[in-house]
């Protein structure tokens, strides 16, 4: 072959033509990329054949002392804003399901911590002290006013397990 230079396409260096062939092929990166890339993939596994991030043997950076994924961990993180994660994540998997969904309207984190501080623990409609990690009567639940519609700002509060279910009841009767 005739002594070419050409330009990586990744790290936008100028090598001999040879530094890109292989298997009688021409590639569009280098050797020196192909090879460092081949290492920046396995460079974020550890001994065990995981992400190091979240090997729990090796207590990577997503993992807690508990040897749990620091994010849904009950014992480290705060039990409302593990509740209100979820409670928001199945409002938009109900809502996407049924086509009620508004990505405009549509409840976030900081409007479901204002409700629950506006209610101050209390559910909407029976009033009983609400709490938020045991799947028991009072456990704090989103509740749509109207259920013709989805959970947007203007269609929720906050109410209780019990309650949401008898709503959701009376709602088939």
């Amino acid at each position: 072959m005739a002594d070419t230079n050409i330009k990586c396409c990744h790290c936008k260096r100028i090598s001999n033509i040879s530094d890109f062939e292989k298997n009688g092929k021409i590639l569009k990166n280098c050797i020196k990329c192909r090879v460092s890339g081949i290492k920046s993939k396995n460079k974020h596994k550890c001994i065990h054949n995981r992400q190091k991030q979240q090997c729990i043997e090796c207590l990577g950076s997503s993992i807690c002392v508990h040897k749990k994924q620091k994010s849904s961990c009950k014992l480290c993180s705060d039990e409302i804003e593990i509740t209100i994660q979820r409670m928001i994540d199945n409002s938009k998997q109900k809502d996407k399901k049924n086509n009620k969904y508004d990505i405009v309207n549509f409840i976030d984190k900081c409007f479901v911590k204002n409700l629950i501080e506006d209610c101050n623990d209390k559910c909407y409609y029976c009033q009983c002290d609400l709490q938020y990690m045991v799947r028991q009567q009072n456990l704090a639940t989103i509740e749509r006013i109207n259920n013709n519609i989805g959970h947007i700002k203007s269609n929720v509060v906050i109410a209780c397990f019990h309650c949401n279910c008898i709503k959701a009841g009376n709602k088939l009767n």
